[in-house]
């Protein structure tokens, strides 16, 4: 092969494994999502960033129960004066950052009224976790068109 051939076969083949990576990624790590740093062993995933502009995550705490399973509380605030929807889930990591398995994990729907502030809770599935990460985001709106 000469070299404007070799160049333009590493282009391809570097665009190609370009898109390959990106339509791979997960939608909640993009980077259009909001990933603030750990704190006390915490992480948020804000999945919707014009949501965010109206529900502001205020507190993240962790602690231990009695016995010894992981404990969360962030508080979610209303910034505006309408009831806002949002589901809630918290997923579970050990002390190396490998996720806890948890059968328990799923979206929760929940609801904050104007300029109010709500505390979630959650408990670990097992001792073994030592970090949370918590998502929020607005509820997934069904639309259905056509004839029934």
């Amino acid at each position: 092969m000469n070299n404007r051939t070799t160049t333009f076969a590493l282009g391809v083949a570097s665009i190609l494994s370009l898109m390959g990576t990106s339509a791979c990624r997960n939608p909640e790590t993009t980077a259009s999502n909001k990933i603030e740093g750990s704190e006390r062993g915490a992480q948020v995933i804000k999945d919707d960033p014009r949501f965010m502009e109206r529900v502001e995550i205020k507190d993240k705490l962790t602690g231990r129960t009695e016995d010894g399973f992981l404990k969360a509380q962030v508080a979610v605030q209303n910034l505006g004066g309408m009831t806002e929807e949002f589901e809630t889930k918290f997923e579970w990591f050990d002390e190396q950052g490998f996720k806890v398995d948890s059968s328990i994990e799923m979206w929760k729907p929940g609801l904050v009224y104007g300029h109010e502030r709500k505390e979630i809770f959650a408990v670990a599935p097992n001792k073994k976790a030592f970090s949370f990460r918590f998502h929020i985001r607005k509820p997934n709106s069904l639309v259905f068109s056509g004839k029934e």
